[in-house]
């Protein structure tokens, strides 16, 4: 989708302090630089979003709302590691994701609300609310990170 990619094009030119950005189908992909890399062996990393990562964390916006979902593999031999993020996510009181998977491989852990964004999908507006949340984010999220 262009807007996603605009996004993605826009916070790769002047990224969040401390988050790097990953290519990983059309969406926006965010990774906290300060965590280790939670990779997966290439047999088990079926052609999904997440590409070979056991989380990223997603940008997603729908109607007026942007928000960060952490996504995590929720296939075997994954589903162990899924659990364990979602407890984290419950202790460190981050929000619940509120959709049901669109896909058999991947689900959301937790999510966080970035900001009220115009539903026109402005990717310049989108990248600024992404880059200043990030920038000075809230004390779940940087618990959540902890962990990773």
């Amino acid at each position: 989708m262009p807007y996603y990619r605009d996004v993605f094009n826009d916070l790769a030119a002047n990224p969040p302090r401390r988050w790097a950005l990953t290519h990983c189908g059309d969406g926006v992909y965010l990774w906290p630089r300060a965590a280790n890399y939670r990779m997966i062996r290439a047999d088990h990393a079926p052609n999904t979003k997440l590409c070979r990562y056991q989380i990223l964390f997603e940008f997603h916006h729908t109607g007026r709302t942007a928000r960060i979902l952490a996504r995590a593999r929720y296939d075997e031999p994954n589903r162990v590691m899924w659990n364990i993020f979602w407890e984290h996510a419950r202790r460190v009181k981050a929000q619940r994701p509120k959709e049901v998977s669109q896909t058999e491989y991947t689900r959301s852990v937790a999510r966080w609300v970035v900001a009220a964004i115009n539903a026109n999908r402005i990717a310049q507006q989108s990248a600024n609310a992404i880059r200043n949340y990030l920038n000075n984010p809230p004390q779940n999220l940087k618990d959540f990170i902890a962990i990773l």
